[in-house]
């Protein structure tokens, strides 16, 4: 390694000796033909998160605010495994004030969520077809 080569130079001289090669005839044609053959397939949108499962996430959502927020229940018929459901779920309940204004800017960004989840979606539909 006495000797240092000067990569730059050495390409040079090879790019000068050898010459550059040139595509064959038509490979210009070959490649623009296939490539708008390629175009031309159509393609099936398949959304990543189908109706039924943004509309399960959607009512999980509301449901969780509803129960989280809501008053007790109060069952008036005779509902025994809904009611130890209830029962259990206010075991888990913590004595957790929040303000008024915060519980509703949550639930309404909640809400705004969800709206623009749908909205996005429908462009994304309209602008991907």
């Amino acid at each position: 390694m006495s000797q240092k080569i000067n990569i730059d130079d050495l390409i040079k001289n090879m790019v000068k000796e050898d010459g550059l090669e040139t595509p064959p005839d038509g490979f210009l044609n070959k490649v623009m033909s296939s490539v708008t053959a390629a175009n031309e397939k159509p393609v099936a949108y398949k959304p990543l998160i189908s109706k039924y499962v943004l509309a399960a996430i959607f009512s999980g959502v509301v449901l969780i605010v509803l129960f989280i927020f809501g008053s007790g229940y109060q069952s008036k018929g005779n509902y025994p495994y809904l009611e130890n459901l209830l029962n259990s779920i206010q075991t888990f309940h913590f004595n957790l004030e929040i303000p008024a204004h915060i519980s509703y800017i949550v639930s309404s960004a909640l809400i705004m969520l969800m709206i623009q989840a749908v909205l996005i979606s429908g462009l994304y539909k309209k602008m991907y077809r």
